[in-house]
């Protein structure tokens, strides 16, 4: 990009023929000025970025917006809308295999709205599920791509969608929840031991429980969480 600068507000052509050559000495004051005036001026034409400097956009894919609709314009994985009957707070996010979605309300005198996302695959099978994967929605997206459905709000949510199924639960109960399938459980302790690798979701939903991978992984296609923990406490890895 080119700077031009005026100075004093006019841009002056002086033409050789209208000038009578003279030699005029400058004095140390006139120069010291006159370097004044021209350091400023190249170092802003050098540095360009300082003068240009603009705050870095947030990434395409992740969107914050309180309002009726929201939207993401150039995801890696669905280019996807949300339209809200009622106004909310949302921080909308498509990434690869999976969307997400932090809804809140915007009065407290709204608890519940209808949502209707837009962008989906048509006539495709996902799995939609609020703050745990033990409340999940099994649901065919319509041949527009669109699906809709009832939202509570009298308290904030975290909402997801993806395409795959399939989690380990981990709780305080005789068999450790899903533990013994995958482990070795032992009450005294709370704590799960796998035996073997995992390429499904682990969801811990007690509090005080210890998973021990014992060397092993838990690894999958990016479709969906690895390990999640909602609202618990005292949970070591």
């Amino acid at each position: 990009m080119g700077l031009r600068f005026k100075v004093g507000g006019i841009c002056r052509v002086c033409r050789k023929e209208n000038v009578k050559q003279k030699t005029t000495k400058l004095s140390l004051m006139n120069l010291l000025g006159l370097l004044g005036l021209i350091l400023p001026i190249a170092l802003l034409i050098l540095s360009p970025s300082r003068a240009l400097a603009q705050e870095p956009l947030p990434p395409a894919e992740y969107s914050e917006r309180e309002g009726n609709f929201c939207e993401i314009t150039n995801s890696d994985y669905l280019k996807v809308t949300l339209e809200s009957e009622e106004k909310i707070k949302i921080v909308f996010e498509s990434i690869p295999k999976i969307i997400t979605l932090d809804i809140a309300t915007s009065s407290e005198a709204v608890s519940s709205t209808i949502l209707k996302i837009n962008g989906l695959e048509p006539n495709k099978t996902y799995f939609r599920y609020q703050d745990s994967f033990k409340n999940g929605v099994v649901f065919v997206s319509n041949e527009n791509g669109s699906y809709s459905w009832y939202q509570d709000l009298t308290k904030s949510h975290h909402v997801w969608f993806q395409e795959e199924k399939g989690t380990i639960f981990l709780s305080d109960d005789a068999t450790g929840g899903d533990c013994t399938k995958v482990g070795i459980w032992d009450a005294l302790t709370k704590t799960c031991t796998l035996n073997q690798d995992l390429t499904q979701s682990v969801e811990i939903t007690t509090s005080s429980i210890v998973l021990d991978c014992d060397s092993h992984k838990i690894s999958g296609t990016g479709s969906s969480y690895g390990i999640i923990i909602d609202q618990k406490t005292g949970v070591t890895i």
